[in-house]
């Protein structure tokens, strides 16, 4: 897993949580008591955390930065699967069912991770009833997505897949700006491509075509949104 640190000083940011985190989604009482429980731990960019098929059963609470989740085609290639930042819990499907794990999971930044065993984490969700189903909720805006992915690579054109994955990381990890809304989730376009099931070519031509019309620009691992009608067309998704 890594080296062990002491627990740092409360960090100001720590009331900050994205709304559609765990964390962000659980009020104040239940929030202090998840992140008391156990041991925080420190990852460089590229270090796996977990990984797919593994018996392990802890629970992961990402407190800084972003970690990717891939999953093993059948010959043998890896694709990403989510993106997941501070507030998110990742290895909770085997603390609950103990299969072994579904997905990799990597440090695509420095991170700040607490270790949770599977034991600390299920009597929390025995004794919080309103964690519990914020879990739940949780989970089921994952499946909601899958299902919305699933839907999308049958049934659109695989730029209107690029813009609508596009659209669903400045929804889940957007920032409103004076000037739209800033993504700084570290995703590259091979990423983008393996989230939007196309090719690098037709990810690389989708952004090349949003932004000449100006509906956003992008940097090192950076998408600003500047109009957001332009994307939500280009999605064939209704304004």
């Amino acid at each position: 897993m890594g080296d062990d640190h002491q627990r740092p000083a409360p960090r100001a940011a720590d009331s900050i949580w994205p709304a559609s985190s765990l964390v962000g989604g659980l009020p104040d009482g239940c929030r202090r008591e998840l992140l008391a429980l156990g041991t925080e731990r420190r990852f460089g960019r590229g270090h796996r955390i977990l990984e797919e098929g593994d018996d392990s059963t802890f629970v992961v609470l990402l407190r800084a930065g972003f970690v990717k989740i891939t999953g093993r085609l059948v010959d043998g290639r890896e694709t990403l699967l989510a993106i997941r930042t501070r507030g998110d819990v990742v290895g909770e499907l085997a603390a609950l069912d103990e299969h072994p794990r579904s997905g990799t999971v990597t440090a695509s930044s420095p991170v700040e991770v607490t270790v949770i065993t599977q034991g600390d984490f299920l009597g929390y969700l025995s004794r919080r009833p309103q964690a519990n189903l914020a879990l739940n909720r949780m989970l089921a805006y994952r499946l909601r997505q899958a299902n919305r992915r699933r839907l999308d690579f049958a049934g659109c054109a695989a730029p209107v897949r690029v813009a609508r994955v596009l659209l669903e990381l400045i929804e889940t990890y957007g920032h409103r700006r004076p000037r739209g809304w800033v993504c700084d989730v570290p995703i590259t376009q091979h990423e983008l491509a393996d989230l939007s099931g196309t090719s690098v070519e037709t990810a690389q031509i989708t952004l090349r075509r949003l932004r000449a019309a100006e509906a956003l620009s992008t940097g090192y691992r950076r998408l600003a949104v500047h109009d957001m009608p332009a994307l939500q067309n280009a999605a064939l998704l209704t304004p």
